[in-house]
């Protein structure tokens, strides 16, 4: 009779096939994480900068925005999100941001009232490829 001492080879496959298994699994799982906390990421910074835009509106000066958005949607700024750096210096990030303005068409007596805006903060930006949006709006009246 045959000693059954040890693995054989059909035993070592199996088990390095499972350990194979295993680790693809954990691989994928911490892939996902990773993606998603980066995903999270960006999208909060994102809302971090539109909130700032949406806060340099309202501590503005209605009369800034009169006479804008009464027959369309005005873009009031356009351009690369820009942040101070260590030295005072602004610079560009990759966040893109769509200030517009637009008349909440207020009628009394046919007549278009310039009382009311709706400003719209949009930025944008690149994640996996796709492009991602983060949108605010705030109404800015006369005399707030």
């Amino acid at each position: 009779m045959k000693s059954e001492k040890g693995f054989t080879a059909i035993d070592v496959s199996i088990a390095i096939i499972l350990i194979f298994i295993f680790v693809s699994i954990l691989a994928v799982l911490f892939f996902q994480y990773n993606n998603s906390s980066k995903e999270l990421e960006r999208k909060s910074q994102a809302t971090y900068y539109a909130i700032s835009e949406i806060e340099k509106v309202k501590n503005s000066n209605f009369d800034e925005y009169l006479g804008m958005g009464n027959a369309q949607v005005d873009i009031l700024e356009e351009g690369n999100v820009q942040v101070e750096n260590e030295s005072g210096v602004m610079e560009d990030t990759e966040y893109y941001k769509t200030i517009t303005v637009e008349d909440y068409a207020l009628t009394r007596d046919g007549k278009k009232q310039d009382y009311v805006k709706t400003i719209t903060v949009k930025i944008s930006y690149k994640f996996n490829n796709e492009t991602q949006t983060v949108e605010l709006s705030t109404v800015k009246t006369k005399g707030s």
